[in-house]
């Protein structure tokens, strides 16, 4: 049986490359039913599938969403009115990671974790990071590095107001946020479904993360119930 999309997400990284040389309207309207084969169709069949699997891995309700590629003009510090990018982020049901997709010109990346803490995930994330809790994630991280995940530096220079260096895993308390990537070219991709098995595969391996930020964190839902 043929495999679904072949050669995609190359192509639609090709496409996304000649966006990012010519970033008008004119031209994206001019190659608009190039972008609806190349990026968006594919694009939405990959985001329901790994919706599923994604389901099934955490054993609840997965809801996904595809960003707009329509830039909001209002905050642009550049003309260009496209994104040259694909991305997709999905989040179950009362849980707070999630995973992440981006398919951009030279590169494909998958991220799980938070992409920002809100206030409440924040003082969670702090107090679970210094406690005994924090020792499994500390582990759990170094063996996803050892193995080739990523992970961004923290946003802020120095510690936060109130805690002192000789904590537990006090370094880490300058991150706002957590979320451990990984990496590889579109090339690597034969067709959709290698993509997908590539995404359900590094979403396994880190489960481990998951299952410790969704124990640590609230959720929206979570904080508005509480008394």
């Amino acid at each position: 049986m043929a495999c679904p999309d072949p050669d995609w997400p190359a192509t639609a990284a090709r496409f996304l490359t000649e966006l990012d040389a010519h970033n008008t309207r004119d031209w994206f309207q001019a190659n608009k039913q190039r972008h609806a084969h190349d990026v968006a169709d594919p694009g939405k069949r990959c985001l329901e599938a790994l919706r599923l699997a994604f389901g099934a891995l955490r054993e609840r309700p997965v809801s996904g969403r595809i960003f707009r590629i329509a830039r909001d003009m209002r905050f642009a510090r550049d003309a260009a009115p496209y994104h040259p990018w694909l991305r997709m982020a999905f989040h179950s049901d009362g849980e707070a990671p999630g995973y992440y997709l981006s398919i951009e010109p030279a590169q494909v990346r998958f991220g799980v974790g938070c992409l920002g803490f809100d206030a409440g995930q924040l003082t969670a994330w702090r107090t679970g990071l210094i406690a005994d809790e924090g020792a499994p994630l500390e582990r759990e991280i170094r063996h996803l590095r050892s193995d080739g995940w990523r992970l961004e530096p923290p946003e802020l220079k120095r510690l936060p107001h109130g805690f002192s260096a000789d904590l537990p895993r006090a370094d880490w308390l300058r991150y706002r946020q957590l979320t451990l990537w990984r990496d590889a070219p579109p090339s690597d991709f034969g067709c959709r479904e290698a993509l997908q098995a590539w995404c359900l595969g590094a979403a396994t391996s880190a489960t481990g993360l998951s299952d410790w930020l969704a124990n640590a964190l609230p959720t929206a839902d979570a904080r508005r119930n509480a008394p």
